[in-house]
C-alpha cells in the first residue's frame, strides 16, 4: 500500500473506530432544527444535521497517537452538513462542504454505519489527483459491496455515499457518522486535515441518531 495512503487509513481508522471496539455507541447528537422528520415521526427514514463551519483539525501523527489542532482557515473539506436517508433498497449517506477541490495529493471519505447487529465502513479514496477514485468496505463479515455506489458534486461540494441494504444485513434502522479527511497539495506526509459529522469531535467521532427503514 502506498505509504501516504497507508497513513492516511491508519490515522482515519484510530479516529473513527475509537467507539467501535466497545459495546455500547456513542451518545447520538439531538437532531438539529432542519431534521427532516423533526416533530414528525418517532421513527424518521430521513435525518439531516447541520454541522458547524471552521472547525477542520489538523491532525499531526505522532509516536503512541495523533494530535489534534484547528485549522479554521481551510474550506476543502469542512462539513456543513449530513443527511442520512433510509429508503427500502439502500441507504443514502450525503456530506455537505464549505468546499470540495480536486487538488489534494491524498484525500478519503469515510462513511460509518452502525446497525443492531455490526458497523459497516465505507471509504472512498484516491491517491493523487491524477488517480481514479477506489472504494473500500467491510463489516458484517464481508469485505466488499458490490452495490456500492459514490458521488463527488464540485460544483454543489457534496460526496455522496450509497449503500444497498442487502450489505449492511437489511437492518430496521441504522446510525452514521463521516469523516472527510486529507493531504494539501504540498506539505509533510505525517500531517492531514480532518473535519467529522455529526458533532466537530475527532476522539471519537459521535454517531448520529437511528434513522429507521421506511
Amino acid at each position: 500500500m502506498h505509504s501516504r495512503l497507508r497513513t492516511l487509513a491508519i490515522a482515519t481508522a484510530s479516529l473513527l473506530l475509537a467507539t467501535t471496539t466497545t459495546g455500547a455507541a456513542a451518545p447520538a447528537p439531538a437532531p438539529s432544527g432542519d431534521s427532516a422528520d423533526s416533530g414528525q415521526s418517532a421513527h424518521p427514514s430521513v435525518r439531516r444535521v447541520r454541522d458547524a463551519r471552521h472547525d477542520v483539525r489538523r491532525v499531526t501523527e505522532r509516536e503512541g497517537g495523533e494530535a489534534l489542532s484547528p485549522a479554521p482557515s481551510r474550506r476543502h473539506g469542512d462539513i456543513t452538513a449530513l443527511r442520512v436517508a433510509h429508503a427500502q433498497d439502500a441507504v443514502l449517506t450525503r456530506v455537505r462542504l464549505r468546499s470540495l477541490t480536486r487538488h489534494d495529493r491524498l484525500f478519503g471519505a469515510v462513511v460509518q454505519l452502525r446497525t443492531a447487529e455490526a458497523t459497516y465502513s465505507a471509504v472512498v479514496f484516491r491517491l493523487l489527483p491524477t488517480q481514479r477514485f477506489q472504494v473500500s468496505f467491510d463489516g458484517g463479515g464481508l469485505d466488499s459491496c458490490a452495490g456500492l455506489r459514490y458521488h463527488l458534486d464540485y460544483r454543489r461540494d457534496t460526496v455522496t455515499v450509497r449503500l444497498p441494504r442487502t450489505c449492511l444485513g437489511t437492518p430496521n434502522w441504522v446510525r452514521a457518522r463521516a469523516v472527510i479527511d486529507y493531504f494539501g497539495p504540498r506539505g509533510r506526509n505525517d500531517v492531514f486535515y480532518a473535519d467529522a459529522a455529526p458533532g466537530s469531535s475527532l476522539d471519537p467521532v459521535p454517531f448520529l441518531a437511528r434513522v429507521w427503514r421506511p
